[in-house]
């Protein structure tokens, strides 16, 4: 990617979960996470998926510089899924979330603030 961009100023990493099909999953986020840090000024991350069950569609609009994530989960193999629409359901879904300076972060039409979850914000 460093190819690519030779200088990127923000990166958004989005990703991995404990599952036994796959390893590696949390190593190589970690992996990616700590050469992002090392390269990129503000960087965003929803890290690590805390069910089996879940999985995050992103999709990236050139326009206007925005990223929507579309998440869900299920606490169990045969459990339903829960979509997050809220921001406890989003705390819920990953292990780690942090939002960089001057990135903004909104579930459906409403903005979450510092104040609303000082601990997501750098």
């Amino acid at each position: 990617m460093f190819e690519f961009v030779k200088e990127p100023q923000r990166a958004l990493l989005i990703g991995s979960k404990k599952i036994d099909g796959s390893p590696y999953s949390v190593k190589q986020f970690q992996k990616f996470k700590k050469i992002f840090h090392e390269r990129v000024k503000y960087l965003s991350f929803f890290e690590q998926h805390r069910y089996e069950n879940s999985q995050t569609h992103y999709h990236y609009s050139v326009d206007n510089d925005t990223w929507t994530l579309f998440s869900e989960y299920a606490k169990s193999e045969n459990g339903r899924y829960i979509q997050v629409k809220d921001l406890k359901k989003l705390k819920e879904c990953f292990h780690n979330i942090s939002i960089a300076k001057g990135d903004r972060l909104f579930i459906g039409e409403n903005e979450i603030t510092v104040k609303d979850a000082p601990e997501l914000f750098q």
